[in-house]
C-alpha cells in the first residue's frame, strides 16, 4: 500500500468516526460530508504528489545572546570539525539537528547546508575527519544524545561515514553492535574506526566503553573488558571521550568511569590506534573520579601536551595538564570569576527572583555533563580553552546583570588557561 493510500484511509477514518458519533444525519448533511471527503482527497493527492519547498533554515530571535543582531539563535551545536587546510570548510553536528557544512565559513555571512536530514537520527555526539585521507573528504560521525534536561533525541543508530565531503553517507553499526549506544567520541583511521561509548539504551558495563573496528565499520569489537587484565589492557566502564594526538595518528586517549573497582577508573592511552591501552592518570586524578563523575573530557595539543577535566555533579572538579604524554600531571586552577565576593565557576547553578507560585525561579546550570568543552591551542602548548553553560548574574548569582565581566545575559562561559602562569592567575575570562 502506498503512502498516499494510507493517508487517504486515515482521513476517511477520521470523517467516518466523527459522523458515527453524532445522530443519524439528514441526506443533505450526508451529501455534504461526502463532498468534503472528495475535496480533501483531491487536495491530499495534490500536496503529496508535488515537491515541497524548504522554508528554512532560519534562526529564532530574542535569544539569550549578546552582540548579535535581534538576538538570533539556532539549535544547540554539540561538535565542530574544521578542515585542516581550508579555513572556509567547517562541519557542525547538532544535538538534534544533524550535520551541516559551510564552504565559506570565514565570510561575513557564511552559509550552511544540511547533509544528513535523510539519515535515521539527527542526534550527533562526535565527529572527526580521517587524518589518513589526504583529500580530507572522509568524515565519521557518531550518534549520541546530548540535549539539555532529559537528553531526548533520535535513535542511537551507530555511526555515519562519508568519503566525499558529505555528499553521500553510509550508516554503519557493526552488524548491530553499536545500535542503542551513546557515542561520545570517534577516531577514524582508514579501515580502523574507534568509538567511545558513555551510555546505552540498556545501560550495562557490557554495552559501554571503547569499541574498535578494523574492517571499515562492518564489525566492532569491545575493547573494554572486565578489570583490564585481558589482552587490551582496558577495563570496562563508561568512556566519556576519545582524544587523538594531532602529531601521531596511532596515539589515542580515553577515560574510564564506573568500573566496579575504583582503582581501574582513570585516563588510558593507546599507541597502536586503540588495540591496547595503558593507564596514565596519577593518584590525584584518580582521587577525584567517583560515582558523582558525569564527564571526563580530554584534549591533546602540541608537543605531547594533554589536558583533562573531571566533571562531578555537573561542575568541574579538577583540570590537569601533562607535558609529556601522560607520564606526569599537574593540576591547574579551576576557572572562575568573583561575583560580589562569591567565586563562581563554569557551570553555576542558581535561582533568581520569585517564579510561579512565589517560588524562586531555577536558572539552568550545573550541566557540565553535556555543556562542557575543552580544547588545546594548536600552536601554544601551554594554552587551553574551556567553555561552560551560562553566565552568573552579579550578586552571588541571585542578583542582576551586568556581572563582573560585563555580561548582560545568560550566555555561555568561556575561559583561556595558561599552564605556564603562576597558580591563582592561570585563567582569563573571554
Amino acid at each position: 500500500m502506498t503512502s498516499n493510500s494510507l493517508l487517504l484511509r486515515s482521513l476517511r477514518s477520521v470523517f467516518t468516526t466523527a459522523n458515527s458519533r453524532s445522530q443519524r444525519p439528514r441526506n443533505g448533511f450526508s451529501n455534504s460530508l461526502s463532498s468534503t471527503i472528495e475535496v480533501v482527497e483531491e487536495r491530499c493527492l495534490l500536496s503529496v504528489a508535488n515537491a515541497w519547498i524548504a522554508q528554512g533554515p532560519a534562526p529564532s530571535q530574542a535569544g539569550q545572546v549578546e552582540n548579535i543582531a535581534n538576538g538570533e539563535v539556532i539549535g544547540a551545536i554539540h561538535t565542530v570539525v574544521t578542515h585542516p587546510a581550508n579555513a572556509n570548510i567547517v562541519y557542525i553536528g547538532g544535538s538534534n539537528g544533524g550535520i551541516w557544512k559551510s564552504t565559506n565559513a570565514t565570510a561575513a555571512a557564511p552559509t550552511w547546508t544540511p547533509l544528513t536530514d535523510s539519515l535515521p537520527s539527527l542526534s550527533i555526539g562526535a565527529m572527526q575527519l580521517d587524518p589518513t585521507d589526504t583529500t580530507s573528504e572522509t568524515l565519521v560521525a557518531g550518534v549520541g544524545r546530548y540535549s539539555s534536561f532529559t537528553r531526548e533525541g533520535g535513535a542511537r543508530t551507530g555511526i555515519y561515514k562519508t568519503t566525499d565531503g558529505g555528499t553521500n553517507w553510509t550508516v554503519l553499526n557493526g552488524g548491530g553492535t553499536l545500535v542503542g549506544k551513546n557515542i561520545s567520541g570517534v577516531a577514524a583511521r582508514g579501515n580502523t574506526i574507534v568509538v567511545s561509548v558513555n551510555s546505552a539504551d540498556n545501560f550495562d558495563l557490557a554495552n559501554i566503553g571503547i569499541f574498535r573496528s578494523t574492517n571499515g565499520g562492518a564489525t566492532f569489537t569491545r575493547m573494554s573488558v572486565g578489570n583490564g587484565s585481558g589482552a587490551t589492557g582496558l577495563p570496562e566502564g563508561a568512556s566519556y571521550d576519545l582524544a587523538s594526538d594531532p602529531a601521531n595518528n596511532a596515539i589515542l586517549y580515553t577515560s574510564i568511569v564506573f568500573n566496579n573497582t575504583a582503582s581501574n577508573n582513570g585516563i588510558y592511552k593507546s599507541v597502536d590506534t586503540g588495540a591496547t591501552w595503558t593507564k596514565v592518570s596519577d593518584a590525584a586524578i584518580d582521587a577525584l573520579i567517583s560515582n558523582n563523575t558525569s564527564n571526563l573530557e580530554i584534549t591533546v595539543g602540541t608537543s605531547d601536551n594533554v589536558y583533562a577535566a573531571i566533571i562531578n555533579n555537573g561542575n568541574p572538579e579538577g583540570i590537569f595538564r601533562s607535558g609529556n604524554g601522560g607520564v606526569t600531571w599537574t593540576q591547574m586552577d579551576t576557572p572562575q570569576t568573583n561575583e560580589n565576593g562569591t567565586d563562581v565557576g563554569l557551570n553555576p547553578r542558581g535561582r533568581k527572583g520569585p517564579g510561579p507560585g512565589s517560588s524562586p525561579e531555577e536558572i539552568a546550570g550545573g550541566q557540565g555533563s553535556i555543556h562542557f568543552s575543552i580544547v588545546a591551542d594548536p600552536a601554544n602548548a601551554n594554552i587551553v580553552y574551556v567553555g561552560g553553560d551560562r553566565q552568573p548574574s552579579a550578586f552571588g548569582d541571585t542578583g542582576s546583570f551586568p556581572n563582573s565581566i560585563g555580561a548582560d545575559d545568560y550566555a555561555g562561559r568561556l575561559f583561556r588557561g595558561d599552564a605556564a602562569a603562576a597558580a591563582g592567575s592561570q585563567w582569563v575570562h573571554l
